[in-house]
């Protein structure tokens, strides 16, 4: 079948995303798209994949905000 197209048919699926966030120092509370997750360290499994705001914050210092 050299030089010959044969049509193909796939259906993707889409894949679960994590997102592991650390942060120094530890200890700062997480908030993906305002929703607050586990203290850092943390992973964050099953996301639909996509756009997320992730923000952390923790007493004595500025919050960081990060689009991933």
């Amino acid at each position: 079948m050299r030089d010959q197209t044969v049509p193909v048919t796939a259906t993707l699926q889409l894949l679960p995303a994590t997102l592991s966030v650390v942060s120094s120092p530890a200890g700062a509370s997480l908030y993906i798209n305002d929703k607050q997750y586990d203290n850092t360290p943390a992973t964050i499994k099953d996301l639909v994949p996509g756009k997320y705001s992730v923000r952390i914050a923790k007493a004595g210092y500025d919050d960081a905000t990060r689009d991933v």
